[in-house]
C-alpha cells in the first residue's frame, strides 16, 4: 500500500481459499457478496461498470491492481458474476499470474488471507491479499506484538488511556489492549 501511495484501506473479506480458487483452468478468485465486510469500496462509476459487465452490456470489468502476500503487484480485472444463485466479486485476467508468483509461498486450500481494498495515489482501485496469519502467532500471549507485525491487518485506535489494536481473523475479532507495557487479551464474537 505504501508503494502505491495508498489511502482509504478497507477490509473486504477474510478469504478462505477453495480448490476452485487454486484451479488454473478456472483462472479466478471469487469473493461472495455475503462475505464482504465493507461493501462501500467501489465508486459510483466502478459500480456501474461492474453492473454493465454483469448484464453483458460491456465486455470489460474494472481494471485493478492486486498486491500479493509477497508484495508483487499484479494487474487484474474485477467483475461480478452470479454463480449457483449467489452474486460474487470475481478477480480475473491475471489471477493465474498471482498463483504463479506465489508457488513457493504455497497457497493451499483452506488457507485464510485477509483481502483489503485501498486507493492508489491516483485514485485507482487496488487490493492487497495480505499474508496469512500464522497459527502460532495466535497462541502467543502477546497478541498486540503479533498484530503490529501484520501492517495492513492492524487498525490502531488511540484513546486517552490506552491503545486498542483490532486484529481481524476469521469472523472473530481479537482485541488486545495494551496499557503501560502490559497486555490483556479478550475475545469479541
Amino acid at each position: 500500500m505504501r508503494n502505491e501511495n495508498g489511502y482509504n484501506p478497507k477490509l473486504i473479506s477474510t478469504r478462505e481459499l477453495f480448490k476452485s480458487d487454486l484451479d488454473k483452468g478456472k483462472a479466478r478468485l471469487q469473493v461472495p457478496f455475503n462475505q464482504v465486510k465493507t461493501p462501500d469500496f467501489l465508486t459510483e462509476d466502478e459500480t456501474r461498470i461492474i453492473h454493465e459487465n454483469a448484464m453483458k452490456i460491456r465486455d470489460d470489468g474494472v481494471p485493478v491492481n492486486l498486491v500479493d502476500p509477497r508484495m508483487n503487484k499484479h494487474a487484474l480485472e474485477l467483475r461480478k458474476w452470479k454463480m449457483k444463485g449467489n452474486w460474487n466479486y470475481v478477480f480475473v485476467k491475471g489471477w493465474n499470474d498471482v498463483l504463479d508468483a506465489n508457488k513457493s509461498n504455497s497457497f493451499k486450500e483452506k488457507d485464510v488471507f485477509p483481502l483489503w481494498s485501498f486507493r492508489s495515489g491516483t485514485g485507482k482501485l487496488c487490493f492487497a491479499l495480505t499474508p496469512k496469519i500464522p497459527a502460532t502467532a495466535l497462541l502467543q500471549e502477546n497478541l498486540a506484538v503479533a498484530a503490529m507485525v501484520l501492517l495492513l491487518e492492524v487498525n490502531l485506535v488511540r484513546t486517552k488511556e490506552r491503545e486498542l489494536v483490532f486484529l481481524y481473523y476469521h469472523k472473530k475479532i481479537h482485541q488486545a489492549t495494551t496499557t503501560h507495557n502490559k497486555c490483556k487479551v479478550s475475545w469479541l464474537y
